[in-house]
């Protein structure tokens, strides 16, 4: 019996108002990829402009003090060519021993000094300094320092055993040629003075690098520029792209909150139009008792579809919005949990039985059983629904490599390709089916379900020939 037209009222109907409202509404978590991009990326180009910056002036420092040292060795081996042999040999040689106060009245200093000024004018380098092997300062054009003991300097002992070792420094100020000059940056060389073949002596030559570090900057600032402008030009591009496709998210994913709300409205109208009319009729007319038991049948059937379809979308909801939080593994022996699902669909009287076969020596799985056991009763549901009556089920698990297998098989009325395509969609239901009870939900809430278990289902069927499902779990 089907109820009259015209018994449900505009109350039971959104409104145009609230219809836009609830096009606008869309699902409450969106992510937001415009925002996300935005940051992460300014803070990377931030990071990646300051990382190329500092690698290129390290890089640009490091050939600076390479080339430098060159020229400092250069330098050194005029000094060495023009003043060893003849002064500095016989003076590091007649000095050995002597105290710092020696060292400083010692009569060759005057002539030394004014060699190695006359050398030096003209070159980048600022300040000499002379050591024996043993760290003691013979010389320095900087005349208060000779006598002070640098036996533990790195770069005089380096340069003692035979190695060229130099350094950027910087000076705030600094003793250069008989004057004070500020603000300097400095290429420091520890270098070793050969006499006939043998190590008699270390060099420490300061050259000034100030106009090349000055140069360094200069271009830092200049390719820094142009890697940000050219960051910039690649931000601005996907900028351009991560908008668009932030567009395209949002409409997609409103597309399908409008498509599920529609459709899950369609599915709950259905029930709820059933039990008020037929409620409304019970209230308004009056029917014999048997025609009576008929309409409350009805109302309870459709009721209880009602509840299924409520129950299954608060699952989903659950499932989709606390994730793997809404499961409790555990381990379980796969055995006992068929026995209990094939019981749970073994109604009296019905001669179509749930044959269950299980491998011997299934290992035991993680999972949730209460959800695995609703997944298998929605399969086993649709299996009897969609087979002949008095045909059996079969529930079969078995273990194929790292997997273990369970399958359901009915000698249904089967699935065609076009359908089997559908089979997951939310309320999707077959125009054969239409006549049978079901929320639409049972396929979708079960895959769900079993990829929370890092599973997958498998589905084979073909018109006429049946349905197999099979739920694949790893060990």
């Amino acid at each position: 019996m089907q109820p009259q037209p015209g018994l449900l009222d505009d109350a039971h109907v959104l409104r145009p108002r609230e219809r836009a409202v609830a096009a606008q509404a869309g699902p409450e978590a969106e992510f937001r990829l415009v925002r996300y991009f935005t940051v992460t990326s300014l803070v990377a180009f931030a990071i990646v402009a300051v990382v190329l910056g500092v690698v290129y002036r390290h890089l640009s420092i490091d050939g600076l003090v390479r080339s430098q040292e060159d020229a400092n060795v250069n330098i050194t081996r005029i000094l060495a060519n023009q003043l060893w042999a003849k002064d500095f040999g016989p003076f590091v040689r007649a000095m050995a021993g002597r105290s710092a106060a020696e060292l400083r009245a010692a009569p060759q200093i005057p002539g030394l000094h004014a060699k190695v000024l006359a050398l030096m004018r003209g070159s980048s380098v600022f300040k000499v300094k002379v050591y024996d092997l043993k760290g003691m300062t013979l010389y320095s054009t900087e005349l208060k320092q000779i006598g002070e003991d640098k036996s533990g300097n790195s770069g005089v002992i380096a340069a003692a055993q035979g190695r060229t070792v130099s350094e950027h420094v910087h000076r705030n100020a600094f003793s250069a040629l008989e004057q004070e000059v500020l603000d300097r940056d400095l290429i420091q060389s520890y270098i070793p003075a050969y006499e006939e073949g043998r190590i008699s002596g270390v060099f420490e030559v300061y050259s000034d690098a100030t106009p090349s570090l000055r140069e360094i900057d200069r271009k830092l600032w200049l390719v820094g520029g142009t890697v940000v402008g050219l960051l910039a030009v690649l931000y601005g591009a996907l900028f351009i792209v991560v908008n668009r496709a932030q567009g395209i998210i949002r409409r997609q994913s409103r597309a399908r909150y409008l498509e599920f709300t529609a459709k899950a409205a369609h599915e709950l109208r259905t029930p709820i139009t059933s039990i008020y009319g037929f409620t409304a009729l019970l209230k308004t007319r009056s029917y014999d008792p048997e025609v009576a038991r008929d309409v409350v049948e009805t109302i309870h059937e459709q009721a209880g579809r009602l509840v299924q379809i409520s129950n299954d979308l608060l699952d989903l909801s659950r499932i989709e919005e606390r994730g793997a939080q809404a499961f409790a593994f555990e381990a379980q022996q796969v055995a006992p949990l068929l026995e209990r699902a094939a019981g749970e669909h073994a109604a009296p009287g019905d001669a179509r039985r749930v044959q269950v076969e299980v491998e011997p020596g299934l290992p035991a799985l993680r999972l949730d059983r209460v959800k695995i056991a609703q997944a298998l009763t929605n399969i086993l549901g649709n299996a009897h629904k969609f087979s002949a009556p008095g045909t059996p089920v079969t529930l079969r698990a078995f273990c194929e490599g790292n997997r273990v297998g369970i399958s359901v098989i009915d000698r249904g009325i089967g699935m065609s390709a076009e359908e089997l395509g559908h089979l997951f969609e939310r309320f999707w239901r077959a125009d054969k089916a239409s006549e049978i009870p079901g929320s639409g939900l049972g396929m979708t809430l079960a895959r769900e379900i079993v990829q929370f278990h890092d599973g997958t289902i498998e589905v084979h069927s073909a018109p006429g020939e049946g349905t197999v499902v099979t739920i694949w779990l790893p060990c």
